[in-house]
């Protein structure tokens, strides 16, 4: 939830975006473990601008194995949509197809 958080409160202070968000409750998670523990999340999320009903968000956030220190926020969006200005998460589309690079995941840990 911590990640959850995190990852929602980051995309709340992009200048791109108008609207703010606050995450409801992480409806699915899938891990993986290696020296890094990587969440792909799927959580409900209430726009609080518009008191819409409630919104999916798409969230990849990990954080180290051996300390627990370092936490980072791979990517952020609504579920099923671009969002123009933001850019893509290559990153996670890399790591679904297994090609995920290791120095891109310590270079996004070393900017938290």
């Amino acid at each position: 939830m911590e990640l959850a958080n995190r990852a929602i409160q980051e995309y709340n202070e992009r200048e791109c975006n108008v609207f703010k968000y606050k995450v409801l409750k992480i409806e699915k998670v899938n891990s993986t473990v290696t020296d890094y523990f990587d969440y792909f999340m799927t959580v409900k999320v209430r726009n609080l601008t518009l008191v819409t009903p409630i919104e999916t968000f798409q969230i990849h956030a990990g954080k180290r194995c051996h300390d627990g220190g370092g936490k980072a926020i791979y990517c952020c969006q609504p579920k099923g949509e671009a969002v123009v200005g933001l850019a893509n998460c290559d990153l996670c589309l890399r790591k679904l197809r297994g090609e995920a690079c290791q120095g891109e995941k310590e270079k996004a840990l070393e900017e938290v």
